[in-house]
């Protein structure tokens, strides 16, 4: 289980200056096994997997002018991290919106702590309801809304949750099913009769 004390950090920042910054104010928050730093988003990308990140910070800079991808896509080998937006420019609010939490330069260290910490007690929490490997009654809901083809705002918006909830009870679901793929995840709904097979055939968008 991750405790509040062994958090593997990766922070994305192309400033030395303001890395240091960010690694100052974890340190003092004493949260963080380790602190990788990477000021390239290629640099990293290879190597998401081998380090094995409970949560990336990466300075919305980086992603420069393809800022119309999925940031599911682009960090696909860390399912189970925790992605923040380090804000230090303008940024599209529709992309902010694939965050699970954003960090403006001008929050102050508190502020930044606040953001970290509530990100690992909400994980710590997650990891916490997943010692059964039955779907809780709101993760039956995320699956089926999954199956049926939402993305994760449609899902936060249908059961009135966060769509860091939803992501949280999606990383749920594929630790306790032990499934990714969303054609298996619909394999396992019908299975389990939690969907009806029209609900594939015809999905909802």
């Amino acid at each position: 289980m991750i405790t509040q004390t062994n958090q593997r950090i990766i922070i994305i920042e192309p400033s030395t200056i303001v890395f240091a910054g960010l690694q100052s104010i974890i340190e003092r928050m004493h949260i963080a096994e380790s602190i990788y730093h990477v000021t390239e988003l290629d640099t990293i990308t290879q190597k998401l997997a081998q380090l094995r990140a409970d949560i990336i910070i990466v300075n919305t800079a980086v992603f420069g002018f393809h800022k119309n991808l999925s940031i599911k896509s682009i960090f696909k080998d860390c399912t189970h991290a925790s992605i923040i937006a380090f804000v230090s420019q303008y940024s599209d609010s529709q992309f902010l919106k694939q965050f699970d939490d954003i960090i403006d330069i001008y929050d102050d260290a508190q502020t930044i702590s606040a953001k970290i910490r509530h990100i690992i007690e909400q994980d710590t929490i997650d990891i916490t309801e997943t010692d059964t490997t039955e779907l809780s009654e709101r993760e039956q809901e995320v699956l089926i809304a999954v199956v049926k083809g939402l993305i994760n705002k449609e899902i936060a918006s249908t059961l009135n949750i966060s769509i860091h909830t939803v992501m949280s009870h999606r990383k749920n679901i594929t630790r306790k099913t032990g499934i990714k793929s969303i054609s298996g995840l619909t394999v396992y709904a019908l299975f389990n009769n939690l969907i009806k097979q029209e609900d594939v055939q015809q999905p909802h968008h």
